[in-house]
């Protein structure tokens, strides 16, 4: 874009993820597209971090120039402000007519498709169907379950919960949860899958009536229960964000598991894929449940009575990652082991209402601080022990802390299964 010294434009930055990374030791801030509307992350270097930090909308460049001066940057030439708000809108970071066109194009082809694609394929997991049938196996057997096929014959489990992590980092708890399903006589015709949107819009739950691809082929969506549920919710918007579907992860990585556990069955279950958005804000600030929002409890009831109808024949599937913690995240400090054994004490006395079906203690759990550790899957989580209500106490199989050697991160998962 042509530069004039009267240029008016007043950069926004789209709501993008932002952290600190390293390379070549060289420090930058990462900006990655929860979205997926822009493909690629984007680095920018430290000392042009102060100037993204201005693109808020309010200020044109000129501005933005002048506040770094009196700011203590220092001055920053025109044409390098003008510079990096002109890379950032051709990268899509920016809330722009480039932007809002390349938005538009995006969730035309989504909705013109009849299938929803392995977004992932190639990145978190392999896209190679071999490769893949490789790695998912190899989580079995290190899992420490029974080989396959030699499992004591018993029915679907009513629930369970995995990880939506990254396949080699979370794979074994992945196989702990799914390990559930191998040896059941007769599987269910329905898995109803609940997955963490990062991305969350405007609507609490997001369906799509689209089959999931993967490289083991399709998995195809039970188009009947997914018309049946947005029947019972009618001014729901069911979907209405159903383009969040598009580049969400948490639900594809419980497809491809499924399409690797059900790929030589003669009967392959159906999936209904759910996305569910944030619950925070408003309720932790109250105190009050987030079904006492008709916006997010009509939509458990109706879900509810959608499961009931169909005589025991469906099973629950969430994809949910637990706490999120350290400096790659929001802390200030790098982890310490301390910090680890803190987290790992919340999140038992936590997983211990969710063994419960208790969804109010777990809310009540999380909303004591505010998610301090961001609990990522708490949305899904709440909704399936919303509709689970009662039954056996759930078994924690596995529990696992991910944590990266520099004390950047640490991602906490686990396995649970319901009976």
């Amino acid at each position: 874009m042509a530069i004039s010294a009267n240029d008016d434009r007043r950069p926004r930055l789209r709501p993008v993820e932002a952290f600190p990374v390293e390379a070549e030791g060289r420090r930058y801030v990462c900006l990655r597209d929860p979205s997926g509307f822009a493909e690629n992350p984007v680095f920018v270097p430290e000392p042009l971090v102060p100037i993204v930090a201005l693109f808020d909308g309010e200020r044109t460049l000129r501005e933005v120039q002048a506040e770094l001066a009196k700011g203590g940057v220092g001055v920053v030439p025109f044409e390098k402000v003008a510079e990096v708000s002109d890379a950032l809108d051709r990268a899509f970071f920016l809330e722009s007519e480039a932007f809002a066109a390349e938005k538009r194009r995006i969730e035309s082809a989504f909705r013109l498709g009849s299938k929803r694609a392995a977004a992932h394929a190639g990145g978190a997991y392999p896209c190679e169907p071999e490769a893949l049938r490789s790695a998912i196996d190899s989580y079995f057997a290190h899992a420490g379950g029974p080989p396959a096929g030699t499992e004591a014959p018993r029915r679907f489990p009513r629930a369970i919960l995995a990880p939506h992590i990254d396949f080699h980092r979370g794979g074994r708890t992945y196989a702990s949860a799914y390990g559930a399903f191998r040896g059941a006589e007769d599987p269910p015709d329905t898995i109803v899958v609940l997955g963490t949107w990062h991305a969350s819009g405007d609507r609490p739950f997001v369906l799509t009536e689209k089959d999931y691809e993967t490289p083991l082929g399709p998995v195809e969506t039970d188009r009947g229960f997914v018309r049946d549920l947005a029947r019972r919710a009618p001014g729901a918007g069911l979907f209405d964000e159903e383009i969040g579907h598009r580049h969400e992860h948490s639900v594809e990585f419980q497809a491809v598991m499924l399409a690797r556990l059900f790929e030589s069955a003669p009967k392959r279950p159906k999936i209904v894929p759910i996305l569910v958005g944030s619950m925070h804000g408003r309720f932790f600030d109250s105190g009050e449940a987030p079904d006492t929002d008709p916006a997010i409890g009509d939509v458990l009831a109706a879900l509810g009575e959608t499961l009931a109808e169909r005589d025991g024949r469906v099973a629950i599937v969430g994809g949910v990652d637990l706490a999120h913690v350290g400096p790659r995240f929001g802390d200030r400090d790098p982890l310490t082991e301390k910090m680890l054994s803190w987290v790992e004490a919340e999140d038992r006395a936590m997983l211990d209402h969710v063994l419960e079906a208790d969804a109010d203690a777990f809310f009540a759990s999380i909303a004591k601080d505010h998610d301090r550790r961001r609990i990522c899957g708490y949305p899904p989580i709440y909704s399936i022990l919303k509709v689970l209500k009662t039954g056996p106490r759930g078994k924690l199989v596995r529990y696992e802390q991910c944590t990266d050697g520099g004390g950047a991160q640490s991602v906490t998962i686990a396995s649970v299964v319901f009976e």
